[in-house]
């Protein structure tokens, strides 16, 4: 019983806290459709991201490449290519980092994939041994390692590309499974794909073997796939159409349906860790867990477009963002302003978040014999400990379940950062 008391007093907390969403960026207004077309919206960490803008007509198509660094506060041109007969387009783009990324680009014959190092400001083509031309989508699991879906000729079959620093291997799929759709390596080896089978049938496929051989997992007849996301390497989730979610604890050999008591599509999927994480879908649908998918709750996310990628940077910092190109972000209250009493503050960032009964410092700096504060989300001190080392754990198991703040003083900074016990 008292188990339960916990698990339901952590659900209505977390509820609370995640139930405030604001409106960070309207691209929609920004860019009116009329005259471009926003594209995929790339979130790589708590303040950066990306997205491309088209435009077109006769004898004209261009692409803007646009990056924020500010948390979306406000966003600028980093790359533009096309226009007036000087035709570009653009089919996918990725980042596996905030300066790191790879584009499917380019025009007819000619289409195919550039490399950025610095943030999209210049791009290099990445010399692949084979054409791109009918490229579909693209994943990179780390840097030079890519993997391309390619249409055969235009019909519905597809092939497999993978390229090592551009050394290429192509892998030919059955004329049983057409129309791919997706494409998506969890590290350099394993990887997922969504397509169809001649029967219909919506199906995910997976490789272990960098794209070499691929093996049918999951089929569904009525509903489509939409995205999966891998916390971990054995424990994944998968967003499905009507409202189904799925998860393995194998590495994604085998895949067991959730209950979510919901039939809104869902579109996009993000775990933090392998319990706490996020469903999003159609009508501003929000739905998360903090217990793997045992249980759920819906954020009030005060929007009623579908929405179509989430992201969390960490357990306080999340993003969504919507059909029709709005990105929402948590909105917490902030630091009490008690807690920011000298000049010099900076962030710091604690592990794991949220947390059991002992947290850590993740900035590199190492701390001898500072202070600390504990507040809670009211302001209140709750903890004081003097002569702390910043490599030793701090013990927080006494702390009711909530969001706090902590302050580090040492003789010439503050340090301030937030997390959540459980």
């Amino acid at each position: 019983m008292k188990n339960i008391t916990l698990v339901l007093t952590l659900l209505l907390f977390v509820n609370n806290l995640f139930s405030q969403w604001e409106l960070k960026a309207d691209l929609s207004y920004q860019y009116p459709p009329l005259t471009f077309n926003v594209g995929k919206i790339c979130f790589t960490s708590a303040q950066n991201g990306y997205y491309w803008l088209t435009a077109g007509g006769i004898h004209y198509a261009s692409y803007d490449i646009m990056r924020t660094v500010n948390g979306w506060q406000s966003n600028t041109l980093v790359y533009s290519q096309g226009g007036n007969y000087n035709q570009y387009y653009i089919r996918d783009m990725v980042f596996i980092n905030d300066t790191i990324g790879y584009k499917l680009s380019g025009y007819g014959p000619f289409l195919g994939i550039d490399k950025t190092v610095n943030g999209g400001s210049e791009w290099t083509t990445v010399a692949n041994n084979t054409s791109m031309y009918l490229g579909i989508a693209l994943s990179y699991p780390s840097e030079d390692l890519g993997f391309y879906l390619r249409s055969v000729g235009g019909s519905p079959n597809f092939q497999v590309v993978a390229s090592d620093h551009g050394s290429c291997s192509i892998i030919d799929f059955s004329e049983n499974f057409v129309n791919a759709s997706y494409i998506n390596f969890i590290n350099d080896s394993t990887g997922f794909l969504f397509c169809r089978d001649t029967l219909q049938n919506y199906v995910c496929m997976r490789t272990t073997d960098a794209a070499a051989t691929w093996n049918f997992v999951l089929s569904d007849s009525l509903n489509s796939f939409s995205e999966l996301h891998f916390p971990t390497d054995q424990i994944g989730y998968l967003a499905a159409n009507n409202g189904r979610a799925y998860k393995t604890t194998d590495g994604g050999v085998t895949w067991n349906q959730l209950t979510t008591s919901n039939n809104r599509k869902l579109n996009s999927v993000f775990f933090l860790d392998e319990d706490f994480g996020f469903f999003a879908g159609d009508s501003g649908l929000i739905l998360r867990t903090i217990n793997g998918g045992q249980n759920w709750t819906i954020d009030s996310t005060f929007t009623k477009d579908s929405i179509k990628k989430v992201f969390f940077a960490d357990s306080l910092t999340g993003y969504f963002a919507t059909s029709t190109n709005k990105i929402f972000k948590t909105g917490f209250v902030g630091i009490p302003e008690n807690i920011l009493t000298e000049e010099k503050t900076e962030s710091i960032i604690l592990f794991p978040n949220p947390a059991d009964n002992y947290i850590s410092l993740k900035n590199s700096q190492k701390l001898q014999r500072a202070s600390i504060k504990i507040f809670s989300n009211q302001g209140k001190e709750v903890s004081t400990l003097v002569n702390w080392v910043s490599d030793s754990k701090l013990d927080i198991s006494k702390l009711a379940s909530g969001l706090y703040f902590l302050q580090i003083s040492t003789t010439n900074k503050v340090l301030t950062g937030r997390f959540i016990k459980k």
